[in-house]
């Protein structure tokens, strides 16, 4: 096809969708009929445009509604675009019969005027409309071979968007205790709940915090055992840890016999966290204990990241 019909071909194209569109803006009951309207107006387009496209002979205009039902007729006959939908003599028939008015009323119409306000016209319509358009092609080959790139490249995008998540679940660590059971030594009334400490938020905003007592405390339980290698402790925002510490990293397999391994003795702030590096100890609970204060331990956010022990 020449450069001047596909040009055609793409006009008379993009005439029968941009009115499709607008005919199903307006599908409600009282409006049925000027969908069909704009319906018929988009096949007429679409005929148009395969007539071009078979021929090879750009029209100069839209064929007229009736011309493009006998056109449809023609294209029956071609076995390339598929079977013709059920519905396509209802599709040329409105296009050759009078289309009722918007106002008529309901005793007034006819047999057609139903089935226009039924909506089976415009289902037969558009069934039409999408059959013949696909009988041509619109796109020059430069188009086509730009939309299979543009699709081959999105599939890949895709493909490796998941290999790298299925990199990441097996290869990179995972903080293990997200959303895992937190228990506080007591809790502070009007602190925000103990799961906080654990929910993946860092910043913005408060933490638990315990009651007053000695030596306070915070666990984690992590449901079953892991391999711990590393565990972060976030300030709460807005504050340093000068009355924390020492604080106290211990691990347990059953909470009831914990190890002490390892304790921070200079202060620490909220975007600088506190580190524990502990290449692979066994534990299932993690708690983190004042050794020293007298008051309220209050924490941001507290990450154990390790593998489970199959």
């Amino acid at each position: 096809m020449s450069e001047e019909l596909r040009t055609r071909v793409s006009e008379l194209d993009a005439g029968a969708v941009q009115r499709r569109r607008a005919a199903l803006r307006l599908l409600d009951g009282r409006t049925l009929p000027v969908s069909v309207e704009l319906l018929c107006q988009a096949l007429t387009f679409a005929v148009t445009a395969a007539v071009v496209a078979r021929r090879a002979h750009a029209a100069s205009a839209v064929l007229e509604p009736a011309v493009a039902a006998g056109a449809l007729s023609q294209l029956e006959s071609f076995t390339d675009i598929g079977s013709a939908p059920r519905s396509l003599a209802l599709a040329k028939q409105l296009l050759t019969e009078p289309r009722p008015d918007i106002v008529q009323s309901a005793a007034e119409r006819s047999a057609l005027d139903q089935l226009v306000y039924s909506g089976e016209a415009v289902r037969a319509l558009d069934a039409a409309l999408g059959w013949v358009r696909r009988s041509y092609e619109p796109r020059s080959p430069r188009q086509l071979l730009v939309s299979r790139v543009l699709r081959v490249a999105s599939f890949s995008l895709v493909a490796l968007a998941i290999l790298g998540c299925c990199v990441a679940r097996w290869f990179l660590p995972t903080n293990v205790a997200y959303g895992k059971p937190v228990t506080l030594v007591s809790h502070l009334g009007g602190a925000p709940q103990p799961a906080t400490l654990v929910d993946g938020r860092r910043l913005g905003r408060a933490g638990p915090q315990t009651g007053a007592v000695p030596y306070p405390w915070v666990s984690i339980d992590l449901r079953a055992k892991h391999v711990v290698d590393t565990v972060k402790v976030y300030a709460l925002d807005g504050t340093s840890s000068d009355e924390l510490v020492p604080l106290v990293l211990e691990l347990s397999e059953d909470d009831k016999n914990y190890r002490e391994v390892a304790v921070r003795q200079k202060p620490f702030v909220r975007g600088r966290p506190w580190l524990i590096e502990l290449a692979g100890l066994p534990a299932r609970y993690v708690r983190l204990k004042a050794r020293e204060l007298q008051g309220s331990l209050g924490l941001a956010e507290v990450e154990v990241y390790g593998k489970p022990v199959d």
